[in-house]
């Protein structure tokens, strides 16, 4: 198994851009419940960006953004997590998202 056939079982698949696998989402989810069962801050660090950063980002380049980021921002913050740091657009602003469970 090559390196890319790695990251490609992983979910990787672009350059720029990013998808974080079911097989991803969940190990995260697992492994951040016993920490957010104790009332730890919870954070993520990422490269490219959970969040879009402005209205058109995700027609405009959407390559920063991972491409599931609605459904992983939903599923991480329902279980705990309230903060992800990203750097990819190299952008200094804070953008914020509340899901359908009103978190």
């Amino acid at each position: 198994e090559t390196e890319l056939d790695m990251l490609t079982s992983l979910g990787w698949h672009e350059a720029t851009g990013g998808h974080i696998s079911d097989r991803q989402l969940q190990w995260s989810l697992t492994s951040i419940q016993p920490d957010v069962a104790e009332g730890d801050l919870v954070v993520s660090l990422a490269h490219a960006n959970v969040l879009p950063h402005f209205d058109t980002e995700d027609e405009v380049i959407s390559l920063f953004t991972y491409d599931n980021w609605e459904d992983m921002v939903a599923n991480m913050a329902n279980n705990g997590l309230r903060y992800a740091f990203t750097g990819h657009q190299h952008t200094f602003d804070i953008e914020s998202k509340v899901t359908q469970d009103g978190i």
